[in-house]
């Protein structure tokens, strides 16, 4: 088998998705060897910005000196400085909205049920910690990717090593491939295990070999290698003219194992920027940009390190043939003697310790490290959880800090956009699922019961839905932003004095917000049980906030009447269900203005008590102060 043949040949030639069966899987395995050839420089490149980010010094000859070897003397700051950035920017995911396109009510009711079930999906193969993840490899690299794939009937997610990926430069000239490449290592089992009708064409294919590259290989037997293969897959998108997209995975030798339609639009890939190319695929890293300000740092402590351990040890000048018993004067490790002639007279011995490092030095190694913090977009107080200088309260932290964001905000933005496509992902792989005859179930919790939604019940066409993001709760996540809110507000006068002595002892903003908003809370979920013609007709209770909820629950009804199809089977009865409620809200209301009136808690003796709002009161005054205080829009 000639393996090489058509390599020689322009691989901007090789359609292997023309091929048939065998052709494909040979012309792709050679497709892939050449385009990994070619991007040898790319991924040796990538190779020492990650050792840069762990720890290692680049010398000017481009060499790396492992600091915890001792071979050489700096410290980190890079690292620490991109995962204060990290941190900020991936702080909060925001939750998604899928939106039913038209009118019909059925298919509404399919996009909130759909929402539910990526959130569960997502929560469940914790994807928030993928894109915090691909994330930093964009920091570290320039480009990260999230990569999702049906593996033995279950869908599988990673952080994709990019020295695994290809694209033919041409076909990426613009950042949108028509095609995309991978050689992907797996253990030969684990193959077996997921074709087991190719099982001897797997045990044959030889092992992967030692990988320049690829820290795997730097570990590990040959026999621990060859259980290792590599597999060269290949991505063909479908046009809008009818050409179809094709999939296919082989060995090295050109044995097919899969060999696909691709009907997606979409590679199985999320792709994140730190700073996105203007030209080609591949983006420029945080750590690519501050390299060399490291390296300069690194430089310079190695000669500060050096004139310390040479000039910094104590001389002792002594007179030469002073009869002076050298020995007892002073260890050599911990100065050095220097005899002199004696010029007039007898001289005594003189101790001297010299500052060997200039000030001008020191202050020009704390110019370069604010320069990384600055390149990277941070400071240094911020990477080591520090509070600024001159900032003590906690609105001007709070403002110090929105002023830190907004320098990263299309980071942010692509970060949104990532967990967008990821969410996309997941929708492809159960439309995989499903193509293969399985349904891949999500569990939800509703009303402190665990539901299952299948699949099946929320499958929409694509063009059905969109999908949207909610905006992030204005909240503080953390105990210090609960205090420091807390502080703020109550030296603004907006909290009642008790109170401010139980939040500070236990800041739960989250509750108190919980409690404010507990009765539009209440009355979107009744909303939601309307529409939903399989559920329970909800209860009106004397304890709702009954104005509030009549209000919320017409609105609804008329947004149904004004968007519904009256041809949909489901909206005669939906309509239904609203009337019927609204008519027992009215029914309530009118039953208890004609019984005696009670007195009602307002809000701030609510949140003084533990308990929510009754009866109809007004949320309050202190409800739209701490909106206000949060940024978060006030009640309409």
């Amino acid at each position: 088998m000639n393996m090489t043949s058509r390599s020689e040949g322009n691989i901007d030639s090789m359609r292997w998705w023309d091929e048939k069966d065998y052709e494909a899987g040979e012309m792709l395995v050679n497709l892939i060897t050449e385009l990994r050839s070619d991007d040898e420089d790319r991924i040796w490149r990538h190779s020492v910005l990650d050792r840069i980010y762990d720890g290692s010094l680049l010398t000017p000859v481009g060499d790396l000196i492992d600091i915890q070897d001792g071979l050489a003397d700096g410290v980190n700051f890079t690292a620490p400085a991109i995962d204060s950035v990290r941190a900020k920017v991936s702080t909060s995911v925001p939750s998604i909205k899928i939106s039913g396109q038209g009118a019909d009510h059925s298919a509404r009711m399919k996009a909130i049920n759909l929402t539910r079930y990526i959130e569960a999906q997502a929560d469940a193969l914790d994807i928030e910690s993928f894109l915090s993840r691909a994330l930093l490899q964009a920091m570290r690299l320039g480009t990260g990717i999230i990569g999702t794939s049906v593996e033995n009937g279950r869908v599988e997610v990673e952080v994709v090593p990019l020295s695994e990926i290809f694209v033919n430069t041409a076909d990426a000239l613009r950042g949108r491939p028509r095609n995309m490449y991978r050689i992907k290592p797996i253990g030969r089992d684990t193959l077996i295990d997921s074709y087991p009708d190719m099982k001897d064409e797997i045990e044959s294919a030889p092992g992967r070999g030692y990988d320049p590259y690829d820290s795997m290989t730097d570990v590990g037997s040959s026999l621990e290698q060859n259980s290792i293969i590599e597999v060269f897959e290949g991505w063909h998108l479908p046009n809008v003219l009818g050409e179809e997209g094709r999939h296919v995975i082989s060995l090295r030798d050109g044995t097919v194992l899969k060999d696909e339609e691709w009907r997606h639009q979409r590679f199985p890939f999320a792709i994140i920027y730190d700073h996105a190319p203007e030209t080609g695929f591949w983006g420029t890293g945080t750590v690519e940009r501050v390299a060399d300000v490291q390296h300069q740092i690194d430089e310079m402590l190695t000669q500060i390190n050096e004139q310390l351990r040479i000039g910094s040890r104590l001389k002792i000048f002594v007179p030469r043939g002073g009869r002076i018993d050298i020995d007892q004067l002073v260890s050599s490790r911990i100065g050095a003697i220097v005899e002199y002639d004696e010029v007039l007279g007898s001289a005594p011995i003189r101790f001297q310790s010299p500052d060997p490092v200039s000030g001008e030095l020191i202050q020009h190694l704390q110019w370069l490290i604010q320069q990384l913090y600055m390149l990277v977009g941070t400071t240094q107080e911020q990477a080591s959880s520090q509070r600024p200088a001159g900032i003590t309260s906690g609105r001007a932290m709070m403002y110090h800090s929105d002023l830190q964001t907004q320098r990263h905000v299309v980071l942010a933005s692509s970060y949104r956009r990532l967990a967008r496509d990821s969410y996309e992902l997941l929708i492809d792989r159960a439309i995989d699922l499903s193509d293969e005859g399985i349904d891949w179930p999500a569990q939800y919790t509703k009303n402190s019961v665990v539901k299952q939604i299948n699949w099946n019940d929320v499958n929409m066409d694509r063009d059905q839905f969109i999908l949207q993001f909610e905006a992030v709760s204005p909240i503080p996540n953390t105990f210090a932003g609960h205090l420091e809110l807390v502080e703020s507000m109550a030296a603004q006068g907006t909290l009642p004095p008790g109170f401010v002595a139980s939040l500070i002892q236990d800041p739960d903003i989250v509750r108190m917000y919980a409690q404010l908003t507990a009765d539009t809370e209440l009355a979107n979920r009744i909303i939601e049980d309307l529409m939903d013609i399989d559920s329970e007709m909800p209860t009106v209770r004397d304890e709702m906030n009954l104005e509030l909820t009549a209000d919320l629950v017409r609105t609804a009804m008329i947004n149904v009447l004004a968007q519904a199809d009256v041809e949909d089977p489901d909206f005669e009865e939906v309509i239904s269900r609203f009337e019927s409620y609204l008519h027992d809200i009215a029914d309530r209301i009118e039953s208890n203005q004609q019984a005696p009136s009670q007195q009602v808690p307002d809000a701030s003796t609510a949140l003084a008590t533990g308990l929510p709002p009754t009866g109809g009161g007004d949320i309050g005054a202190l409800q739209q102060a701490l909106l206000a205080q949060s940024g978060a829009p006030g009640m309409q």
